[in-house]
């Protein structure tokens, strides 16, 4: 069998977990899992672990020293925090490294996008839909995807930018809604504070985004694609949703918190396109 070399950036991050997981269990698939150096990794079947500092200008390239034929670019800085600087200040060393990606044999890029580049839009967006970021992090993401689109008509690369909406999850940020929550019940708290949860979202498990990232890393493909469920959800029944699954008697507070300031109220993803992609792939199986 005729083995594709995927290497992921941020292989051990959130979402990266996971697309590492349902890569190694794709048959003809090895991983190259990028990881920051110091970095303390367990070895992994089907993967080998490269040390490199995606964002360092004078780093040596860690693909200079194995070959890949797909990159998935998951790699960011500054995720605790959407209005930070720090988010643009990183875009050009994004740049530099996907372009030196593709000197060095990369024939696809795969990279995380954000449903945040949709900015104020209400109700259901799809691909087509334009990119209005308004947000620090949405506005550098978008910047990057515009610079691959330009690397992309130079080089004639194989490229995807993947929109992904809300994921949630073991492992997610200690301050993200489901892994407060989770902290507050298994510390037995009375009450959980949150915004007054009216807003309608897009949420899916993080192990779906880990899933579908990676069938999309060798699927036939390109352009913008929402990696949602398709389904909308008011948040507070979301979290009742949450409260059940654990068999909490812990009691929301709604409207401590006030809404996030860059998000639309009822905001979700078409999944149409997607669902297309992810026939096409498994029909080429």
């Amino acid at each position: 069998m005729v083995t594709t070399v995927v290497a992921v950036t941020g292989s051990e991050g959130f979402v990266g977990r996971r697309v590492v997981d349902s890569l190694t269990r794709s048959p003809g698939i090895e991983v190259i899992r990028i990881v920051r150096p110091g970095s303390h990794v367990e070895p992994r079947a089907g993967s080998r672990i490269v040390a490199a500092d995606v964002l360092a200008d004078a780093a040596e390239h860690p693909l200079e020293a194995v070959r890949a034929d797909v990159l998935v670019h998951l790699a960011w800085r500054g995720l605790n925090d959407f209005h930070s600087l720090e988010h643009q200040d990183q875009v050009a060393a994004h740049v530099r490294f996907i372009a030196r990606s593709i000197e060095l044999g990369v024939q696809r890029i795969v990279c995380a996008g954000t449903c945040l580049e949709y900015g104020f839009v209400a109700g259901e967006v799809d691909e087509g839909s334009p990119a209005q970021p308004t947000v620090a992090y949405a506005r550098a993401k978008n910047d990057l995807h515009r610079a691959l689109v330009a690397i992309a008509h130079d080089t004639a690369v194989s490229w995807l930018w993947a929109r992904i909406f809300y994921p949630f999850g073991p492992g997610q940020h200690p301050k993200s809604l489901w892994a407060s929550l989770q902290h507050a019940i298994d510390r037995n708290a009375p009450t959980f504070p949150m915004s007054p949860g009216l807003q309608v979202r897009d949420y899916l498990p993080v192990e779906e985004v880990g899933e579908v990232l990676a069938r999309l890393a060798y699927a036939d493909v390109q352009g913008v694609l929402n990696v949602c469920s398709g389904r909308p959800v008011v948040l507070r029944e979301l979290v009742e949703g949450w409260v059940r699954d654990r068999g909490s008697d812990i009691t929301l507070e709604p409207g401590v918190y006030d809404y996030p300031d860059y998000e639309p109220m009822e905001f979700w993803g078409s999944r149409r396109r997607l669902d297309d992609a992810l026939a096409a792939a498994k029909g080429c199986d």
